[in-house]
């Protein structure tokens, strides 16, 4: 293993016990708000997913920082990658990710404006993203994407 690796994998490593931190206290928020048990867990796995595996894939993103790559994460990691991404498995995951981002501004890690922009992104891009993940489930591995 060399030295660089070492390094990211020592980041990692931190970056995930702060997440979980951070996990913790949307769970706490979210209780608050007299969520469903089963809910919460939901989200919460949900939130995990983006955040310690699809953040963490190629480098080193913290929760804050990667607010801007939800385009990237639904529109072509999730669908590969989830094997059960679904149009509606990516609409509950953007509502997840969107609460977890509101969790996030409400504590000042996050912008009011980087939520505004996150929410008109996945208003925007949703049905984009539902339709790419149909296309790939029925598998049209030519132009999943919808780009050609």
């Amino acid at each position: 293993m060399n030295d660089e690796y070492k390094e990211y994998e020592k980041a990692c490593v931190i970056i995930r016990q702060e997440n979980e931190l951070l996990l913790d206290d949307f769970v706490r928020m979210l209780e608050s708000q007299n969520l469903a048990p089963r809910t919460i867990k939901k989200h919460r796995d949900n939130v995990d997913l983006f955040i310690n595996e699809f953040l963490l894939y190629d480098g080193t993103v913290r929760p804050a920082d990667g607010i801007g790559d939800v385009s990237m994460y639904f529109g072509d990691w999730f669908i590969r990658k989830a094997m059960w991404s679904s149009p509606s498995s990516i609409k509950a995951n953007s509502v997840s990710l969107y609460k977890f981002y509101t969790f996030l501004a409400a504590s000042e890690k996050v912008t009011v404006e980087e939520l505004v922009q996150l929410k008109v992104t996945i208003a925007v891009h949703l049905p984009e993203w539902q339709a790419r993940g149909e296309r790939y489930n029925e598998g049209d591995t030519e132009d999943w994407r919808g780009l050609d």
